[in-house]
This record gives structure tokens, C-alpha cells and sequence, in this order.
């Protein structure tokens, strides 16, 4: 048996998506910064919270993806499967969804104080009777 580091286990376990969750996380990060400096509308919240969970997304279709690996060993084995062929689909599966929470974290908290400061910076507006 080999043994193999941890970080080599776990980016042989996730594949592709040990480049895909981290570049969806930095284009959110990115994306979640120039709205916060940008843009004034009422939308911008909303989009704001529409790009938060984008690693987190790629982390489940990197679980659905191990699953379904492990189900296909199962499915196309005409003998009983080795434990090690269904660990590789179901290391896949726990690493995907691991790294896409693990991703989220910081798109949460830079959605989150970025939202804080700006509305502790933002001007008071003014409500009138007439306004109703």
C-alpha cells in the first residue's frame, strides 16, 4: 500500500474541482467587492447574496459527482467491489462538499462586513409624511 500526504489525497480525491471550487471562489470574492464599491441600487444586495453560495453549489456537484462514482462501481461490478474502488467515490464526495463550505466562508464574511460597513457609512434618509 502506498501512502500518500494528505493534500495529495485530497486534491487526487476532488479532481477538477480542486480548480474549479477556488477559481469560483476568488471570481466571487471579486465580483462581491466591485459591488460593494460600485453600486448603490437596492438590487446590489441581492446580487451580492445571489454570488455568496456559488462555491458552495460546486462543492455539492462535486459530492453528486463521487456519489454517483461510487454507484457506478457498484452498478458495473459483476463480483462483490473492493472497499478501496467505492472510497475513491465517496472520498469525492465528502472532500467536494468539504472544500466548497470550507470555500464559502470567506465570500460569507466579506459579503457580510462589506454589507455592515456600508450601511453604517451610507447617509440617513430622510422619511416625510407626504412620502406615504
Amino acid at each position: 500500500m502506498v501512502q500518500q500526504s494528505y493534500v495529495g489525497w485530497m486534491l487526487s480525491s476532488l479532481g477538477i474541482f480542486s480548480l474549479l471550487i477556488p477559481l469560483a471562489t476568488l471570481i466571487s470574492l471579486a465580483m462581491i467587492l466591485t459591488l460593494l464599491m460600485r453600486s448603490r441600487g437596492s438590487m446590489s444586495a441581492a446580487a451580492i447574496i445571489s454570488l455568496v453560495p456559488v462555491p458552495f453549489l460546486l462543492g455539492m456537484i462535486a459530492c453528486f459527482n463521487g456519489a454517483i462514482e461510487a454507484f457506478q462501481v457498484i452498478a458495473l461490478s459483476t463480483v462483490s467491489p473492493k472497499p478501496a474502488d467505492l472510497a475513491d467515490g465517496i472520498s469525492t464526495s465528502l472532500m467536494g462538499m468539504m472544500a466548497g463550505l470550507l470555500f464559502t466562508v470567506p465570500t460569507l464574511l466579506l459579503a457580510i462586513l462589506g454589507c455592515f460597513f456600508r450601511a453604517m457609512t451610507a447617509r440617513p434618509v430622510e422619511v416625510r409624511a407626504e412620502d406615504f
